[in-house]
């Protein structure tokens, strides 16, 4: 079983434009081919307008 790193997740992050909501995350990251464990992580974020991390 492979875990999803917060590195992970940052990096398929790196080219979205802030703030976002889930479904613009879910797309970005599929775009950028992502791996299938950071959609899924994407995917368990409450609904909502995202900020930039960091």
């Amino acid at each position: 079983m492979s875990s999803t790193s917060v590195r992970d997740v940052l990096d398929a992050l790196q080219d979205v434009n802030f703030p976002a909501d889930n479904e613009e995350l879910v797309k970005a990251v599929e775009n950028a081919g992502a791996p299938e464990e950071v959609v899924k992580a994407l995917h368990a974020i409450p609904p909502g307008r995202v900020r930039q991390p960091g």
